[in-house]
């Protein structure tokens, strides 16, 4: 099936809820006789409050310039590997830093003497309040929980830095919505962590976009790699608010994740899944042997890593989903010779969860190879081979024979991998609610009588439309649509709706709604628009009849809510039929009929249930 056809006019519906980037910024007023420095003690009055903290340790704030980073100074062990891993991956050695320029030079913790110094004044700036916010939180983490203890590897690193930025971006994300006067409680922004698109500041920060020649090399990798800790930090906060509330988050302060594999997938962090261990096969072991290679390096790309490399060649929206596929991986650099003739080897098996992804990942992984190292060097330096879940790469910085290539690839697919399970946390991963939203919609039924929507409580006789083609989607969106041979189309599309966009059936949501369909439809008139209470309690309806797509079409929408899905029913067609299918339609519309209960999200008390105490002693 071709999903893409079916993705018409009404698409666009989808976004008067949750596509709409604009944002209110609050506006602060002068407050007169209030300092920067007052300014500044009230907000970390503000910080400390919902935190659920009192101050302590010797935190100080300081009006100035927090001037430029020389960049972060990085554990040894992670400078070491990276100095090798690096330029095995990305044909260079690009820095490892996950600093905000544009953020710290507004607002900046220095743990050597517990300052935070912040320029500017922090109630009247965007900016300067979000940078002001992520130096106070790591400051109260670092006086409550003391540093994190140093990385022994990039991957490992990579986690950190994920975890040291969970608590501060969550707090600084919920009090940018604060200043724009959005009503974000922890609760919300932890069940529905894409809500900080909304949000001033984060949602811009967030912004993921195809790749670009002129941002999908090794030079933009800073960019990149700053980008992915800030989306997986705030997605860890969420998960770990979650899970335990403020509790949650400080737990995962205080016992961080161990790998990026934790830090990216918590659902397997706070179950205990546990990570790989490899056994390289010994024919491998001595092929490197008889060819006198030395192993210089050895240690896990991680998945973080990894979608970072493939971002040059996937779209970084897609690489990120490579983390639920990943299980484990492991890696060797091998070195030849002295000096001006040595050589090195890349060596790399990972682990899938099916042969479909592991196929996957081997394509990209070969274009990611080109893209770095020269698609022309592909005959005589790389080669990428498949068996069952497993994946191999073989990479040389010199041309290399293509025999002992293709042998070499083939004999490291036969590594063997295992997980090692281990003690699961004191939390409980929750899903947020879209992802339980996708799991419901996955309950969804169509047969040849009736539609049945677990996920927005309805269901439907579809029986009418015996002259249609009538096919499910295993879209989460668009549901089922049908089809009749004069070119007239049905959708039924549902999607969550956004608590910071206008309420439903209010004037300002029916005045977007209309702007969105203006913007497709080349009509005389403008689209008819009311609030009726059929088929449901509260429906809207909308109908216009204009040029789409070149072409002289009529369409019609209903919209309703149940809980907090939104479902939109739509017919599109030529207009001189159009009369006859729109009765065809209103058998289906009164036909509905409400199943189970409404799906919504965890109400804010409910959250008390993963409340977790704990206390630290000195050793």
């Amino acid at each position: 099936m071709r999903r893409l056809s079916i993705l018409f006019l009404v698409t666009a519906v989808g976004c008067v809820g949750a596509c709409d980037s604009s944002r209110v910024t609050k506006d602060d007023p002068d407050v007169p006789g209030m300092s920067a420095e007052e300014a500044a003690g009230e907000y970390l009055t503000r910080i400390l409050d919902l935190r659920e903290r009192r101050a302590e340790g010797g935190l100080t704030l300081v009006s100035g310039e927090p001037g430029t980073s020389a960049g972060q100074e990085l554990p040894e062990a992670v400078s070491e590997e990276w100095t090798i891993l690096g330029p095995a991956l990305f044909g260079a050695t690009p820095e490892l830093s996950t600093e905000h320029a544009q953020w710290t030079s507004k607002g900046r913790f220095n743990a050597a003497n517990g300052q935070v110094t912040y320029a500017g004044h922090p109630q009247r700036d965007d900016e300067a309040a979000f940078s002001f916010a992520m130096a106070a939180n790591e400051g109260i983490e670092f006086f409550a929980f003391e540093a994190l203890e140093p990385a022994g590897s990039v991957d490992q690193w990579i986690s950190r830095e994920i975890i040291r930025q969970a608590g501060p971006v969550f707090v600084a994300s919920l009090l940018s919505a604060e200043r724009g006067q959005l009503n974000v409680s922890p609760e919300d922004l932890a069940e529905r962590p894409e809500l900080s698109a909304n949000i001033a500041v984060i949602g811009e920060r967030l912004k993921v976009s195809p790749p670009e020649e002129e941002r999908a090399g090794a030079e933009h990798f800073d960019e990149a790699l700053r980008q992915l800790v800030l989306r997986e930090a705030l997605s860890l906060g969420s998960a770990l608010y979650r899970a335990g509330g403020w509790s949650g988050l400080e737990w995962g302060r205080i016992e961080p994740p161990k790998s990026s594999n934790y830090a990216v997938r918590p659902d397997r962090w706070l179950g205990g899944d546990g990570e790989g261990q490899w056994e390289w096969p010994e024919r491998f072991d001595n092929h490197k042997e008889e060819q006198e290679w030395n192993a210089i390096q050895t240690g896990v790309v991680g998945p973080a890593l990894l979608s970072l490399w493939l971002e040059a060649v996937v779209d970084p929206r897609a690489a990120r989903t490579i983390y639920s596929g990943w299980l484990t991986d492991s890696y060797r650099v091998y070195e030849h010779g002295e000096e001006d003739e040595s050589v090195r080897g890349f060596n790399w098996v990972s682990a899938w969860q099916s042969p479909h992804e592991a196929q996957e990942i081997a394509a990209a992984a070969e274009s990611a190879l080109g893209h770095y190292h020269g698609v022309e060097h592909r005959e005589r330096r790389f080669r990428v081979a498949v068996q069952g879940v497993n994946v191999a790469v073989v990479s040389y910085t010199r041309d290399h024979d293509p025999e002992l290539l293709n042998q070499e690839v083939q004999l490291l697919t036969e590594a063997r991998f295992g997980i090692v399970p281990e003690e699961g946390a004191p939390l409980s991963f929750a899903p947020t609610l879209y992802e339980r939203y996708v799991t419901a919609a996955e309950e969804s039924v169509l047969d040849e009588e009736e539609w049945v929507d677990p996920v927005a409580g309805w269901s439907v006789n579809v029986e009418p439309l015996a002259g249609w083609t009538v096919q499910k989607s295993d879209e989460a969106h668009v549901r089922w649509f049908a089809m009749h041979s004069d070119g007239t189309m049905i959708q039924w599309t549902t999607e969550l709706l956004n608590p910071l966009e206008p309420e439903f059936g209010t004037e300002e949501y029916l005045q977007k709604l209309e702007e969105v369909f203006s913007e497709s439809v080349s009509a005389q008139e403008p689209p008819y628009i009311e609030v009726v209470n059929q088929p449901t309690d509260s429906t809207v309806e909308m109908e216009v009849m204009g040029l789409i797509d070149g072409r002289p079409l009529a369409l019609k929408l209903w919209q309703w809510h149940r809980g907090d899905v939104l479902v939109s029913f739509s017919v599109q067609g030529p207009e001189e039929t159009f009369g006859e299918r729109l009765s065809e339609v209103g058998s289906v519309l009164e036909s509905l009929t409400r199943v189970g209960e409404e799906f919504q999200g965890r109400k804010a008390s409910e959250g008390d249930d993963g409340i977790v105490e704990f206390r630290i002693e000195d050793e």
